[in-house]
């Protein structure tokens, strides 16, 4: 019935992308973070983040996930970020990616900074100072639900910047 085993990986693979045993990923396989500030891999989420400007007006907040000791092909990495203090959703997104094998006591963790997009938010959503919750779920192509991540920060305008202060308050 299994169509791969990598050994030292911990890693089982059925033919169709699925996990073994329709399992979830332990706790703790998951991780959502940031960047390090010089792009070199993953870190813990800042207790603050600041809004990044994006190609076409907007902002943003990068971050990456990072899973030990799995691998499964297709994962969908599904996001939500809300705000702590209503639970209104602030923005969602997917991305589909490889969670290619690692030695053994070794991550996974995203090619580069993922980017989710915060602004402008809808009318009457403010997110400038306010407590975000990030979650992250990820499961096989298939919808079998390997598992769940999350952090949480305080959006920040960068200092000074009017336009992002103007449309990240809704």
């Amino acid at each position: 019935m299994l169509a791969l085993a990598l050994a030292g990986c911990g890693v089982v693979d059925k033919p169709d992308g699925g996990s073994d045993g329709g399992e979830l990923w332990p706790e703790g396989t998951l991780e959502l973070g940031g960047e390090l500030p010089d792009g070199g891999g993953f870190t813990t989420l800042a207790p603050e983040v600041e809004a990044t400007p994006g190609a076409q007006g907007g902002f943003h907040v990068p971050v990456m996930y990072r899973v030990t000791g799995k691998a499964v092909n297709g994962v969908v990495f599904e996001h939500k970020v809300r705000r702590a203090s209503d639970n209104v959703l602030v923005s969602k997104g997917t991305r589909t990616l490889d969670v290619t094998p690692v030695a053994a006591g070794q991550s996974w963790t995203t090619p580069g900074a993922v980017i989710i997009f915060l602004c402008p938010t809808p009318v009457g959503v403010s997110v400038v100072g306010e407590a975000l919750n990030f979650e992250v779920t990820a499961a096989t192509k298939g919808g079998q639900l390997l598992g769940t991540a999350g952090a949480s920060s305080t959006f920040r305008c960068p200092a000074g910047d009017a336009f992002c202060d103007s449309i990240c308050r809704g």
